[in-house]
């Protein structure tokens, strides 16, 4: 329950991250003229507004103030109200059309799942059927009325699966690029010499239709990892098939025949 519960945490908050750089620094910069800083320089400065806020009350080195509510003189009441402004917007947007796909129109907070948003697509070179999902079938979507796979991470984490800070609406969340290869390497002084474990994002063959197209991903999706087998009698012991190469027999050329 746990897991559902902070699922849900997670898409309010992503949301409400939005928001609350829309009614401050967009807000500011947009009356200005200026262009809106990209999403990391935003939560930069967003984060250093309130690290000093006691002391600065919202006003950065420009001499801007970025928590500006009209007809409010308290510092203190102005940071709360642009909090709970956003929290609100936050929960309007979600309950709204841009959030249609994902959770049509629902007012109900248990409905608010992370992985409804935060999805993504493996692009294939060649394009459908060989995207993930679906695979040629093999990996289907995690929901069937919207694209993508579901998955964690978000905005600015270690494990990259990024997206604009300021996304709003049901496909805005999701990413298209990760971590191509995870690896985890032991050194020793084992025969063994180095263990390792490892994941992709696909599978151990390219071939659509072949049941190892997509046979790794799921681990990938969930952050886990698969021992590299180093020794013949693992990789025997736990092959699916097996292909051996012997040398042909070699055959001779036809002698050429000289003709006048």
């Amino acid at each position: 329950m746990k897991e559902v519960e902070r699922s849900i945490a997670a898409t309010i908050y992503s949301v409400w991250r939005g928001r609350m750089i829309a009614n401050t620094i967009d807000q500011v910069v947009d009356t200005i003229g200026l262009p809106r800083p990209p999403s990391s320089l935003s939560m930069t400065a967003l984060r250093n507004l309130f690290d000093k806020y006691d002391t600065q009350f919202g006003v950065g080195a420009s001499g801007l103030n970025f928590f500006d509510v009209p007809g409010v003189d308290d510092p203190f009441a102005r940071r709360d109200i642009l909090l709970l402004q956003s929290v609100q917007d936050a929960l309007d947007l979600l309950a709204g059309s841009q959030f249609e796909d994902a959770f049509g129109g629902s007012t109900d907070q248990n409905d608010y799942h992370w992985g409804r948003l935060h999805r993504i697509v493996l692009d294939h070179p060649l394009g459908p059927p060989f995207d993930t999902p679906p695979a040629g079938g093999a990996f289907p979507p995690s929901f069937p009325d919207l694209p993508g796979l579901a998955v964690d991470g978000g905005f600015g984490v270690v494990d990259a699966s990024s997206h604009s800070a300021r996304a709003d609406s049901s496909n805005d969340f999701m990413f298209g690029s990760g971590p191509s290869r995870r690896y985890i390497g032991e050194s020793s002084r084992s025969p063994r010499g180095i263990s390792g474990r490892t994941v992709l994002p696909g599978g151990e063959s390219g071939v659509l239709g072949s049941p190892l197209y997509a046979n790794i991903l799921g681990r990938w999706l969930t952050n886990d990892y698969y021992d590299i087998r180093q020794r013949f009698k693992d990789v025997r012991k736990n092959a699916a098939s097996t292909q051996r190469f012997v040398p042909s027999r070699k055959h001779d050329d036809d002698s050429d025949s000289d003709s006048d």
